[in-house]
């Protein structure tokens, strides 16, 4: 009998177990700088939660609408919404200076 592929959510299911390799992939949209990818990643990474998205927004004390809406492509959450929604998924928000960035405070 053949093995059958893994289907790219059943890889993503994989490695989405792992903390740190959820950490660097956020990281790595972040470099990116394009919020649509960050709601899409926030996503991918709700839908493994456990209960999924009915699961985060029940913890959240959020409506499940509210929060598909928030991490919907074209959403616009708050800033507090993303930090309670990083929090509950497990990571926070650190900011570093940009490497070379001769900006003076």
């Amino acid at each position: 009998m053949e093995k059958k592929a893994a289907t790219l959510d059943e890889y993503a299911q994989n490695w989405m177990q792992d903390s740190e390799e959820v950490a660097a992939y956020l990281n790595e949209v972040l470099e990116e700088g394009d919020e649509a990818l960050l709601l899409v990643a926030l996503r991918r990474i709700a839908k493994n939660y456990d209960g999924g998205i009915r699961g985060l927004s029940n913890d959240l004390g959020m409506n499940r609408s509210s929060l598909n809406n928030a991490l919907d492509e074209n959403g616009n959450p708050t800033l507090k919404t993303m930090f309670k929604i990083l929090d509950k998924l497990g990571y926070r928000v650190q900011l570093v200076p940009k490497p070379h960035d001769n900006h003076r405070v």
